[in-house]
């Protein structure tokens, strides 16, 4: 754990901003699925924020069940208009004890702290998770050929649309999330998978992003170990030209 600077302290403030995101969070069950992390780690993002600025201090902290399972990091703030993310290293969410420890969930607790280039501190909500701690073996990521380094322009996309390639069947569903340049999501969709593991996302829904957002695509099947769970996800950073 790295220990949080004298400097930046928590100091309770009058403001409550909002929840910070657990970007692999699933929105059907309310659950951290720990096979869905990559290896770097967790991403929790911080959506703009009234009155985000310039130089301004954002101090994230997660709370594990003891000391080798909690993580602190700052970042400034550079363009404040566009989210800001935070990388919690996979290390720490496997060091979690379970609460109580020796259980098999973990229960983090979750939230930033801004101490603004001027003006009063202020606080966010806690997010609360939830995840079980034995580990099973992740479902690849869907591949998007389109996407080069991850990169995607929807406005260069020839029609019909941008096709998405599933490593393997898919189990229900299939999920497409777009997330505006703010961190906000701007329009999320659950979709079936047929018999060619493919999918064709159609100009409507190509044009529900937003210079400087995000696409993350994810999908429910079973593992190596025929255990059902969330894929790791592909993460496309949308750049319009």
């Amino acid at each position: 754990m790295t220990d949080l600077p004298k400097d930046l302290r928590y100091l309770p403030g009058a403001d409550v901003l909002d929840l910070p995101m657990v970007m692999e969070l699933s929105p059907e069950s309310g659950n951290l699925d720990l096979p869905s992390v990559a290896e770097s780690g967790a991403v929790v993002r911080i959506a703009v924020y009234p009155g985000m600025t310039t130089n301004d201090t954002v101090q994230l902290s997660w709370l594990g069940g003891n000391e080798a399972s909690s993580y602190y990091a700052k970042s400034s703030v550079r363009d404040p208009e566009r989210f800001l993310d935070f990388v919690v290293p996979k290390s720490v969410l496997r060091a979690d004890p379970g609460t109580p420890p020796g259980t098999n969930f973990a229960h983090p607790d979750v939230s930033y702290q801004v101490f603004p280039a001027s003006g009063e501190n202020k606080e966010s909500a806690v997010n609360s998770l939830y995840f079980h701690r034995s580990e099973i073996s992740p479902n690849p990521p869907p591949e998007v050929p389109a996407a080069t380094g991850g990169l995607f322009d929807p406005d260069k996309i020839p029609d019909p649309g941008l096709t998405i390639i599933f490593p393997r069947f898919v189990v229900l569903w299939a999920r497409w999330t777009s997330y505006g340049r703010d961190g906000r999501v701007m329009y999320r969709e659950r979709f079936g998978v047929g018999d060619d593991l493919s999918v064709v996302i159609f100009r409507p829904v190509l044009n529900l992003t937003e210079d400087g957002g995000e696409v993350r695509i994810v999908y429910y099947t079973g593992n190596d170990e025929n255990i059902l769970g969330t894929s790791l996800p592909a993460v496309l950073k949308v750049t319009r030209d």
